[in-house]
């Protein structure tokens, strides 16, 4: 009888131990599948506003970005689904239709950074008026359309940052719209030495991300923009940095 009983329980164990082996090599194969499979590329909006939005939309598509273009007059920014990042282009904020309905909707791109979504933010270009400070940004900040490019030196103001992790002073953004107002809650990452003026300010939003860069994103810009530091724009504001 002892050995009987002893033997049951012997198959017992085994059972349990062959069980939890399974379950455990299950589960390594589907971690295994889940690390083996690629990434969906980023997507990221662009408005088209007939401005300088040419040059970040091949930009961005050379960079392996998944590219939507839409009107600006279309944009429901609290609508949108499977879009990681808004980028306004360089001259979003430009005198136009375009910069007043963005004003307009401002609350719906709040919306959108604080369900989780990334906003990418170039220099906004307000020519005839000098100064702005924009709505769709949630903290304020103020830019100037005027610069100074006879001292161009910038400073990285945080080498352990993704976006300038290791990057040279050189690689830093120009402001080619200085900020002349920021809240505290954004970080500077960037400014131009001679004038102490900030070029790259980042901050987290509710659940999502904004990146402010101040140089004009076309690669045939007077003082251009490098490709790696646009790409770890989107790639952070976009939440994929692996943090």
């Amino acid at each position: 009888m002892k050995r009987y009983l002893v033997a049951a329980l012997a198959l017992v164990v085994v059972s349990g131990l062959c069980y939890a082996q399974g379950r455990t090599a299950a589960r390594k194969r589907a971690e295994d599948k889940a690390n083996s499979e690629p990434a969906r590329p980023i997507r990221v909006l662009v408005p088209a506003i007939d401005r300088g939005e040419k040059a970040a939309i091949r930009r961005l598509e050379s960079l392996k970005f998944h590219v939507v273009v839409v009107p600006w007059g279309k944009l429901e920014p609290h609508r949108l689904k499977d879009i990681d990042v808004i980028l306004l282009p360089t001259q979003w904020d430009e005198e136009g239709d375009h910069a007043r309905f963005f004003d307009e909707i401002a609350d719906q791109f709040h919306r959108f950074v604080h369900q989780g979504g990334g906003l990418l933010v170039c220099q906004p270009n307000p020519t005839k008026r000098g100064n702005c400070t924009p709505k769709v940004l949630p903290y304020p900040i103020t830019f100037s359309n005027w610069y100074d490019d006879k001292e161009p030196a910038r400073i990285n103001l945080n080498p352990d940052h993704f976006i300038t992790l290791d990057l040279a002073d050189a690689d830093m953004p120009f402001p080619g719209d200085p900020i002349l107002k920021i809240d505290p809650r954004y970080t500077v990452l960037a400014k131009q030495k001679s004038t102490d003026r900030p070029s790259l300010a980042v901050c987290a939003y509710g659940k999502g991300r904004i990146v402010v860069q101040t140089a004009n994103e076309s690669r045939g810009a007077t003082i251009p923009l490098g490709d790696e530091i646009f790409r770890r724009m989107v790639v952070w504001a976009a939440q994929r940095d692996g943090k």
